[in-house]
């Protein structure tokens, strides 16, 4: 994604070899870099490849064997399900474990050119920040999501890319069921996507309250698990 984004920032075409990584990236989870790949097709105007990636990420989400792992703490995290446990040894063996787990998507701002420009928002919108915290000279800011919630938002912002308002109405319910049922890793960051969304559909008092839930979710949380913002490396 880096190199795409350097390309993408030069208004330079994506090589093959970028194209041939990102591909290769499909493998390593069941959906995360799928999603990725997505994200950056879509950025590029290829709608019939992200179309089928995200087919994909649907059908890998509908498996009751899929595990979300997360690893942003440093610590491995996940709840099984039932099933996936005693098939784990086998799935080992034939190397078939890989696509029953997704780890979280963590982006960094050098690969905002990788997003299209109305999702900037949403994926980097810095959350507030407490008082003494004013010197902000070097920066570094990491994003970390939950895969489900931002397959629900992908697939709703190509909805509306596609003029599909029945179908983005589907993607925002599910988004919104998502945020409210689901056991996420990273919920503060999963609300401001869906505060975002209801911002562009004009619900903007709503917006702003699921945004402040955001923000009141981070503040009880400490530790890069439910961090928005890191500081010199330092989770905030």
């Amino acid at each position: 994604m880096l190199l795409a984004a350097e390309s993408i920032q030069k208004n330079c075409k994506l090589s093959e070899s970028v194209f041939r990584s990102l591909k290769e990236g499909t493998n390593a989870d069941a959906v995360s870099g799928r999603l990725k790949y997505a994200t950056i097709l879509i950025r590029l105007g290829d709608i019939t490849g992200a179309s089928v990636l995200l087919k994909e990420v649907e059908t890998a989400h509908s498996n009751l064997a899929l595990e979300s792992v997360c690893t942003c703490s440093g610590i491995v995290e996940y709840s099984p399900k039932t099933g996936l446990r005693d098939k784990t040894l086998t799935l080992l063996h034939t190397g078939e474990i890989y696509g029953h787990f997704c780890h979280c998507l963590i982006f960094v701002e050098t690969l905002k050119p990788c997003f299209p420009n109305g999702w900037l928002d949403a994926i980097f919108r810095p959350m507030e920040l407490d008082d003494q915290r004013s010197n902000t000279d070097d920066v570094m800011e990491y994003v970390s999501l939950d895969p489900l919630p931002y397959f629900y938002f992908v697939t709703l912002m190509l909805q509306k890319e596609l003029n599909n308002p029945f179908k983005a109405l589907t993607s925002f319910q599910m988004l919104e069921k998502c945020v409210s049922e689901e056991p996420l890793f990273h919920k503060d960051t999963a609300l401001v996507l869906l505060s975002h969304s209801l911002e562009m559909d004009g619900q903007v008092e709503k917006a702003k309250i699921i945004y402040d839930e955001a923000c009141c979710l981070r503040k009880r949380n400490t530790g890069f698990k439910s961090s928005h913002v890191r500081y010199n490396g330092k989770p905030v």
